[in-house]
């Protein structure tokens, strides 16, 4: 939803219209366990279709998806080994970013489709949603190198044409279907075991725990610790987060918080840094990011305090345990 409101917002000149869709305006995104009914996903986007003329917002967005986007569901895509385990590494965990459908891999003797079933019936209702899924997993995949030497054959679309059939056809580079029995993004059969050049399986499985707490935290009332725990790896990057920050998030005192953190055997302290060492291991295994960077993103400001705690958490020095990488 805040990837989907950014995106929308920086195409007008006047974004305060959006924040009657999210009644409460953009500080709704300081909850980071909040979670928004489809409807509001779709009027956020047919909103901007509204006021700029432009009806192809939806596939807008989804070119601007990254995989930051999906925080560590991005990563465990990117890190797969290839496209059908991507896919079913998305499959598992798409609840935890959406819950408007669901994606899944057919591979059969002629092609390989990524399909797209809507929670919802009405195709034409879930038109913006529709071609932002699938605007997003071309820009996705190109960002990935799924699809650098791979042609798709063709787009399918359950919805009719509205006047984008120009816009679709550049963006996937293919024949375009509308009015189809399914919402299809149609490859060559190959492709789907075709090795991803990103490949780190010890990533993926640091980025599946995370993930499997988040489900966890889904489907059952979670702890206190829990709680703060994930609050704190979703803002990490953006900020340091506070005890204060995160008890005003959750609409109770920090003196509260602490009590209930140390009635489960922890403190504030403790979670940050356990969540500052799980990060930073995703970081080391990324392979793409300096020591410097590492830190700046762990919330870090003095380079010697990074060292200090990495030697804690993995018994050696930042360069050592690069060195025998």
């Amino acid at each position: 939803m805040r990837s989907v409101y950014e995106s929308c917002r920086r195409r007008l000149e006047e974004p305060s219209s959006l924040h009657a869709v999210l009644a409460g305006g953009p500080e709704v995104f300081a909850d980071p366990s909040r979670r928004f009914d489809v409807e509001s996903l779709i009027r956020l986007i047919r909103t901007t279709e509204d006021m700029t003329g432009d009806n192809t917002i939806g596939l807008k967005v989804g070119q601007d998806f990254r995989p930051s986007t999906f925080q560590d569901i991005g990563y465990g895509m990117i890190f797969s080994s290839n496209l059908r385990e991507a896919l079913a590494f998305n499959q598992k965990y798409q609840r935890l970013t959406q819950e408007a459908g669901t994606t899944r891999l057919v591979v059969d003797d002629a092609s390989a489709r990524i399909v797209w079933t809507a929670y919802h019936a009405d195709a034409e209702w879930m038109r913006p949603i529709t071609e932002a899924v699938f605007s997003g997993y071309a820009a996705f995949g190109r960002w990935i190198s799924w699809m650098q030497q791979a042609e798709i054959r063709a787009m399918h679309f359950r919805h009719s044409e509205s006047g984008q059939r120009a816009a679709c056809e550049e963006l996937f580079a293919c024949p375009v279907h509308f009015d189809s029995d399914e919402d299809a993004l149609v490859m060559p059969q190959g492709f789907a075991d075709a090795p991803l050049p990103q490949s780190n399986p010890a990533l993926v499985r640091i980025v599946s725990k995370r993930l499997d707490r988040a489900l966890e935290m889904l489907e059952a009332p979670a702890t206190t610790h829990a709680q703060v725990f994930r609050y704190v790896e979703t803002m990490l990057g953006e900020t340091t987060p506070t005890l204060l920050q995160i008890a005003t998030s959750m609409g109770i005192s920090p003196r509260t918080l602490r009590r209930r953190l140390s009635a489960e055997g922890h403190s504030f302290r403790d979670v940050v840094d356990a969540v500052r060492r799980e990060t930073c291991e995703i970081y080391l295994h990324e392979r793409s990011r300096s020591t410097a960077e590492i830190a700046q993103l762990l919330g870090y400001s003095e380079q010697s305090a990074f060292t200090r705690a990495f030697k804690r958490w993995f018994g050696m020095t930042p360069s050592k345990y690069l060195a025998g990488k």
